[in-house]
C-alpha cells in the first residue's frame, strides 16, 4: 500500500486532483456569477457541474497513465525513471495550485462584497432616532411570513400563491401574542435563496415560515413549514392536497396548525385560535381580488385603474366579499388627482365613491382591520372629523400592527394635528414591523428634510438611488425646495419624470412647481384637468375667472364638499379687493374649519388683512396671532416645512406691527426664493410698508434671488437633449420675467 501511494505521489496524481478541484470550483463560481447579467441558461451552471464531475476521475487516469516530457506527453511505462522529470513537473504544479487558491480567495472575497451589499440593498434606512418602541410591542413571539413559492407551470399564477402567503400573514398577525414581520418586508426576499438565520435577522424575527403552492386544473397542493431561525429546527410541516373551491378552508387549517404549533413550542396561551379567513363565491373572484391587490401595490395610474375594474367585477358577482369593497375603495382613492396619490380624478368624484365603498365593508365586517383603516384614511376627506379620522386607524392597528400603510398614514395624521413626538413614535413602530419598508423610509427621509439633515440624508439617497431611481430623484426635488434650490428641485422632479414617466405624482409636483412661478405653458403639460383651472386662473393674477371657477366648482361640488371651494372665494375677493365680501364669507369658513387646521391656515391672515383695511384691528389682531402660533410650531417641527410658510409668516408679522420679526422671516423667505413681490399682500401697501427702506430692500432681494433660480432653471432645461421623455415649450425658453418693481 505504502509502495502504491509513493508511487501516486511521484507520477503527480494528488497534486493534479488537487488542482482540477481548486481550478473546478473556480469555474462554478465564476459560471454562477455570469449566468444573469448575461442571460445565460438557468441550467448551465448544473450542466458544468456535471461535466467538471465527469472529467475529475478521466483527469486522474491521465495523471497516472502519462507523464509530460520535454518530447511531449508520454506513456509513464515508456519513460526511464532516470530521465523522469515529474519533480519538476511536480514544482510546476505547485505553482499552480498556489496561484489558483490565491485566485480563488480573491474571488472568495469578491463574492462575499457582493453579497454584503446585497444584503445592504435590501436593509431599511440607517438607525431611526425617531422614538423608542413601547415593550408590549416586541416582547411577542416573532414570525416572518415569506412568499410561497410558486410550484405552478403557469407564471400568471404567481399572485395565486402569494396572495395564499399573504392572507397567512394576516391572519396571524392579528393574534394578540404574536408580532408578525409585514407583508412589504418578508415580500422583498421573494426568489432569493437567502439563508434563513440572515432572513430573520433582517427581519428581527425569531420563527419563519415557507411554503410552495402548486395548482394543476382545479386541484392544489400547498406546502408549509415553520422553522425556527437560530437552529434551524423544523417546528412543524405539512401538505395539503384540496380542491380549490375549499381554498379558504385549507388556510384556516394552515393557519390553525401554526398558532398550535407555535403554542406548544413556546409555552404560549392554549386558548389562542386563528380568526377566520374571509371567504368569496368562487375561484375566479378569489384570482381576480388577489390579482388586484397586487396591481394596486404598485401604486401608479394605469395598474390602478385595471385594479379597479377587476374589483369592480369580483363585488358585482359578489357584493358581500368586504376585502373587495375596501380594496375598491382604496383604488379610488388613490387614483385622486394630488401630489400623495396616484390618480387624475377630482377628490369630489373619488372621496364619495370610496366612503360608500368602505362603509359597506365595514356594514358587512365591523373590525375588519383594513377597513377600518381606510375608513380612517377617507374620513378626514369626508367630513374634516380628524379626531375620528385617527380613532378609525388606532382600532385598525390594534387589530393589525404590521399594516405598513394604515402605520404611515396614522404618523402622517398625528404630523398634520400637530402630534410630532407621537408621529415619530410610531414611525419607529411601524419600522420594528416592517424594518425593510420604502414607505416608511421615505417617511423618514421626509423628517430629515424638513431638519436638513444632510448627512443623514446621503445613505438614505444612495439606497432609494439603487432601489427607486425615480423615487430619488424626487427626494432630492424636496430637498432643494427646502433649501431653497428651485431651479434643482424642477430639474430633479423633470430627472424623476424621465426615469419613471408613468408616474403621475411626479408630473402632478413638477406641473405646481411651474405654475407656482408664472410659467403657464410648461405647467399645463402637466395639469390639464379641469381641477386646475381655479391655480391657472390665481397664478395668471386673473382673479375675475378664479372667482368665477371657484364659484362654479362650489356649485357642482356635492353638499359634503361645497365648503372646500370657499377659501378660492374667499381669496379671490381679498385680492379683487372686494373686503367687505371676504370678511362676511371667511369668518364663517373658518368657524366651520376642523379644529386640527382652522389656526394654520391662511385664511386667517387674508380676513384679518381685510379687517384692518376696512378699520377693525380689534378683531384682526386674534387671527392673526393664532396663525402665528400655529405656523412658528409647523416650522419648528421640522415636518418639511416649506419655505414660502415663512413668506406667509413674515406678512402675519408685518400685519401685526413687528417690524423686526416680519424683516426676519422675509428675509429669509427671500434667501430661499420663497416669495415675488408681485405676491405682496394688498396690506403692505395699506400699511404704508412699501415705502419703508427695510422692507423696500428684502423685496429687492427676493425679487433678484427669484430672478436667478428662474435663469438658471431655464438655462438647464433648455438645452437640446436635457430630458427624454419632457420637452420644454419654446415659449418659456424665451419667457422674460416681471420687473422687479412690478407689484400687485
Amino acid at each position: 500500500m505504502n509502495g502504491l501511494i509513493e508511487e501516486l505521489k511521484r507520477r503527480n496524481v494528488f497534486r493534479v486532483g488537487i488542482a482540477y478541484i481548486v481550478v473546478s470550483w473556480l469555474i462554478v463560481q465564476v459560471v454562477d456569477t455570469i449566468v444573469e447579467p448575461l442571460s445565460l441558461p438557468d441550467w448551465l451552471p448544473a450542466v458544468v457541474i456535471v461535466l467538471l464531475l465527469v472529467g475529475f476521475p478521466i483527469a486522474l487516469l491521465f495523471a497516472w497513465a502519462f507523464e509530460l516530457t520535454p518530447e511531449g506527453v508520454k506513456r509513464t511505462q515508456d519513460v526511464d525513471l532516470t530521465e523522469s522529470v515529474t519533480a519538476d513537473t511536480g514544482r510546476k504544479l505547485n505553482l499552480t495550485i498556489i496561484g489558483a487558491l490565491l485566485v480563488a480567495l480573491a474571488f472568495f472575497a469578491f463574492d462575499r462584497q457582493r453579497l454584503a451589499q446585497q444584503v445592504e440593498d435590501s436593509q431599511a434606512a440607517p438607525d431611526v432616532a425617531v422614538g423608542d418602541t413601547p415593550a408590549d410591542e416586541v416582547d411577542r413571539a416573532s414570525i416572518a411570513v415569506l412568499p410561497f413559492v410558486n410550484m405552478s407551470d403557469d407564471e400568471a399564477q404567481e399572485h395565486f400563491s402569494d396572495g395564499i402567503s399573504e392572507e397567512l400573514l394576516n391572519v396571524l398577525a392579528k393574534i394578540p401574542e404574536f408580532k408578525v414581520a409585514a407583508r412589504t418586508s418578508s415580500f422583498q426576499f421573494k426568489g432569493r435563496n437567502l439563508d434563513i438565520a440572515d432572513v430573520a435577522g433582517q427581519l428581527n424575527v425569531e420563527h419563519v415560515l415557507e411554503g410552495s403552492v402548486r395548482k394543476a386544473g382545479n386541484t392544489v397542493r400547498i406546502t408549509a413549514q415553520l422553522i425556527e431561525a437560530d437552529s434551524g429546527f423544523h417546528l412543524w410541516s405539512e401538505s395539503y392536497d384540496r380542491e380549490l373551491d375549499d381554498i379558504f378552508a385549507i388556510q384556516d387549517e394552515i393557519s390553525s396548525a401554526i398558532v398550535m404549533a407555535l403554542s406548544d413550542a413556546l409555552g404560549l396561551s392554549s386558548g389562542m385560535a386563528a380568526p377566520l379567513i374571509a371567504h368569496t363565491t368562487s375561484d375566479q373572484n378569489y384570482n381576480d381580488y388577489l390579482l388586484a391587490r397586487e396591481l394596486i401595490l404598485k401604486r401608479n395610474e394605469v395598474d390602478l385603474l385595471e385594479a379597479r375594474s377587476l374589483l369592480q367585477q369580483v363585488t358585482e358577482r359578489d357584493p358581500e366579499f368586504a376585502p373587495a369593497l375596501v380594496q375598491l375603495a382604496l383604488s379610488w382613492y388613490l387614483l385622486t388627482d394630488r401630489s400623495s396619490t396616484y390618480g387624475s380624478l377630482p377628490f369630489t368624484e373619488t372621496i364619495p365613491i370610496a366612503v360608500e365603498l368602505v362603509d359597506k365593508a365595514l356594514a358587512l365586517a365591523p373590525n375588519d382591520a383594513e377597513a377600518l383603516g381606510v375608513k380612517g384614511l377617507l374620513h378626514f376627506d369626508e367630513t374634516g372629523d380628524g379626531a375620528a379620522s385617527l380613532d378609525y386607524m388606532r382600532r385598525s392597528l390594534a387589530i393589525n400592527p404590521s399594516q405598513t400603510d394604515v402605520r404611515a398614514w396614522y404618523a402622517t395624521s398625528l404630523q398634520f394635528t400637530g402630534e410630532y413626538e407621537e408621529s415619530d413614535r410610531q414611525l419607529a413602530i411601524g419600522l420594528e414591523y416592517d424594518p425593510l419598508s420604502m414607505l416608511l423610509l421615505m417617511n423618514y427621509a421626509f423628517r430629515l428634510v424638513g431638519l436638513e439633515d444632510v448627512d443623514r440624508l446621503q445613505p438614505i439617497f444612495d439606497r432609494v438611488d439603487r432601489l427607486d431611481p425615480a423615487r430619488a430623484s424626487s427626494l432630492r426635488s424636496m430637498l432643494a425646495t427646502r433649501q431653497g434650490r428651485f431651479a434643482d428641485a424642477v430639474l430633479h422632479n423633470l430627472d424623476a419624470i424621465d426615469k419613471a414617466p408613468d408616474e403621475i405624482r411626479y408630473r402632478l409636483d413638477t406641473g405646481y412647481q411651474f405654475l407656482s412661478v408664472g410659467m403657464l405653458p410648461e405647467a399645463r403639460q402637466f395639469l390639464s384637468g379641469p381641477s386646475h383651472e381655479y391655480w391657472f386662473a390665481f397664478n395668471d393674477f386673473d382673479y375675475e375667472a378664479a372667482l368665477r371657477i371657484a364659484t362654479a366648482d362650489m356649485n357642482n361640488a356635492p353638499d359634503a364638499f361645497a365648503v372646500r371651494f370657499l377659501d378660492r372665494q374667499v381669496s379671490a375677493h381679498f385680492h379683487l379687493g372686494n373686503y367687505a365680501e371676504t370678511i362676511e364669507l371667511g369668518l364663517p369658513l373658518l368657524d366651520e374649519m376642523p379644529i386640527e387646521i382652522r389656526h394654520h391656515d391662511w385664511t386667517n391672515y387674508i380676513v384679518a388683512a381685510s379687517l384692518i383695511i376696512e378699520g377693525d384691528e380689534e378683531r384682526a389682531k386674534p387671527l392673526l396671532e393664532r396663525y402665528v402660533v400655529a405656523t412658528e410650531a409647523d416650522l419648528n417641527s421640522g415636518t418639511y416645512p416649506l419655505p414660502r410658510r415663512y413668506f406667509g409668516l413674515a406678512q402675519a408679522y408685518a400685519a401685526l406691527g413687528n417690524r423686526e420679526l416680519a424683516l426676519q422671516n422675509f428675509s429669509y423667505a427671500a434667501e430661499r426664493a420663497a416669495f415675488q413681490r408681485r405676491f405682496l399682500s394688498p396690506l403692505i401697501e395699506h400699511m404704508g410698508q412699501d415705502d419703508d427702506a427695510g422692507y423696500q430692500a428684502v423685496f429687492d432681494m427676493a425679487d433678484q434671488r427669484f430672478r436667478e433660480e428662474i435663469g438658471m432653471l431655464r438655462e438647464a432645461m433648455c438645452v437640446e437633449g436635457r430630458f427624454s421623455v419632457w420637452q420644454p415649450t419654446p415659449t418659456s425658453c424665451q419667457i422674460s420675467m416681471p420687473e422687479a418693481s412690478e407689484s400687485s
